[in-house]
């Protein structure tokens, strides 16, 4: 796993008083593989999906890790 997601991961812990989260999403093959280990364009995603352990409704945390709660808004 790579230090800016162990990071993230901490950080997501902290903020929604869990002891554990899970990650999703594209980053969640740092749990089985280390960087070293897969190509550069793995590694390229600066997001990181996360939702608590214990199921509760996270529906107010979105952003609740940076300023912009619409960090990357796609137009359609």
């Amino acid at each position: 796993m790579n230090r800016e997601l162990e990071q993230v991961i901490k950080a997501a812990c902290a903020n929604l008083d869990e002891g554990q989260v899970i990650v999703f999403g594209s980053q969640s093959i740092f749990g089985s593989y280390d960087e070293t280990e897969l190509p550069e364009y793995a590694t390229l995603s600066r997001e990181v999906d996360v939702f608590p352990r214990s199921g509760i409704d996270a529906s107010g945390v979105a952003g609740s890790g940076g300023k912009d709660p619409h960090p990357q808004r796609t137009a359609w």
